[in-house]
């Protein structure tokens, strides 16, 4: 199973988090949204922006913890020069691009900039039926990450119904969904998002949560 944490920012909790038993991390673009990270854009508009994140490349094991970029809704040179800066190997889409943008994204990130770049598309399910856009991204994007409008338990109930190709993780796990998941099956399921859940604060994520997530998890 694929264990993201996502909407980090600060040096310490990213090394931290790395050094527990996940696979993903996300970085958070969105401007409006708390843990997004800051941008510090050059004064020449020439080089590269900066921002708190550039002590990553100096964390540990990197190579073994894919890096994921969010975005919604973003100019795609935007992504871009995100996925170049940061050196992501993913990309999430939180809003609401079309299959025909992500197709030109894919185009212009491979293979000169990122050739194994790899694309996420969330779908924010409000209810059964909405399982149905997924189809959009057949052959289009590479996951597919499941988020609940309301109860965000609900994929969990709806996804019986999902029939699609890609492979999917599923958003809004708590702590104490562990046992849920432990009961959950699906030829597609991938792995799960930690998020807004497992956090002391925006962009600060608790390491006791995920530990004792991840532990029992993994106590089968």
């Amino acid at each position: 199973m694929i264990i993201k944490v996502c909407g980090l920012r600060e040096p310490d909790n990213i090394r931290d988090v790395m050094q527990q038993q996940v696979n993903w991390i996300g970085f958070n673009f969105i401007a409006e949204d708390p843990r997004c990270v800051t941008q510090i854009p050059s004064r020449a508009g020439i080089i590269p922006d900066y921002s708190s994140l550039t002590s990553i490349d100096r964390l540990a094991e990197t190579d073994r913890v894919k890096r994921v970029g969010v975005f919604a809704d973003d100019m795609p040179q935007t992504i871009v020069t995100r996925v170049y800066n940061y050196s992501l190997d993913l990309v999430q889409l939180n809003g609401n691009e079309s299959d025909t943008m992500i197709r030109n994204l894919r185009t212009t990130l491979i293979p000169d900039i990122q050739p194994e770049v790899k694309i996420i598309k969330t779908l924010h399910l409000h209810s059964a039926r909405d399982l149905e856009l997924a189809s959009q991204y057949e052959g289009v994007a590479d996951y597919l990450l499941f988020a609940a409008e309301g109860d965000r338990m609900s994929p969990l109930q709806w996804l019986a119904g999902y029939k699609g190709s890609v492979p999917f993780l599923i958003d809004g796990i708590a702590p104490d969904d562990v046992e849920v998941l432990r009961t959950f099956s699906h030829p597609q399921f991938l792995g799960v998002n930690l998020n807004a859940h497992f956090e002391s604060a925006p962009a600060v994520k608790s390491l006791p949560d995920i530990t004792s997530f991840l532990q029992q998890l993994n106590d089968k």
